[in-house]
């Protein structure tokens, strides 16, 4: 349902509501920093990005400034509760989208 209801979604959207969320700059999420806040906040954008949205890990790792590898190992480890919220929130934008 969620992957319907948010193809419209691009990258620079995603990243702004987890940015939001993780009270970091979209400048910190895409900066290759690897502060723990901004560790997760990355994991958890490609976690919903991949999983539930369909987009590949390589747009996702170019998106986000880091290897391929790196988005598809997140989307590999038990889901974040950061990409739990993540996931409300890009649900409760559009309810009539379901």
């Amino acid at each position: 349902v969620l992957r319907r209801a948010r193809q419209g979604t691009g990258l620079p959207e995603l990243g702004e509501a987890v940015a939001r969320l993780a009270g970091i700059t979209t400048e910190a999420l895409c900066s290759g920093a690897r502060r723990p806040g901004v560790v997760a906040a990355r994991r958890a954008l490609a976690q919903v990005a991949i999983r539930e949205l369909g987009r590949s890990g390589a747009s996702v790792a170019r998106y986000l400034g880091v290897a391929t590898s790196t988005a598809n190992r997140a989307v590999a480890a038990e889901l974040d509760p950061l990409a739990q919220r993540l996931l409300e929130a890009l649900t409760a934008e559009r309810p009539d989208s379901r």
